[in-house]
């Protein structure tokens, strides 16, 4: 194969994990936050809490998973911290009625849903060398 091509595959490999990392990864925000109104004596409303993580993903993760890239950080901890400030800030903002506790969980379940996107990204990111990364042009 030749090496355009081959770093053309290689682009669609990690562009197709991308997607499926920020396809699970908010999923794991209204599972914490189900869990949470399961212990608290609510049935909540899985789907509603799916969509407010979708969208934070939308409009905060991915600017922010491209931010790191473009720093080169891969530290896991600023990962987490940063699903964490994220899950944290668009509690305030959605669930203007909660207590502490409440955003706090919306912060773990940040957190978590970052560091599972965090893991499978740097398991495509350790399969298959990605060609942008490493400031090469794929398009020769």
């Amino acid at each position: 194969m030749g090496e355009p091509l081959k770093r053309n595959v290689m682009f669609l490999r990690l562009t197709k994990r991308l997607i499926i990392a920020f396809t699970v990864s908010p999923l794991v925000t209204p599972l914490v936050l189900s869990v949470f109104d399961y212990t608290e004596g609510y049935y909540s409303s899985f789907g509603v809490y799916a969509l407010f993580a979708y969208l934070a993903v939308l409009l905060f993760g991915l600017p922010a998973f491209l931010i790191y890239r473009a720093l080169r950080w891969t530290n896991s901890v600023l990962f987490v911290l940063g699903g964490g400030l994220i899950g944290y800030l668009v509690s305030m903002f959605i669930f203007e009625g909660y207590r502490v506790k409440e955003h706090l969980w919306c912060a773990v379940a940040g957190s978590l849903g970052a560091c599972l996107s965090n893991n499978r990204v740097w398991v495509a990111l350790q399969t298959d060398e990605d060609p942008v990364s490493a400031g090469r042009n794929i398009t020769n």
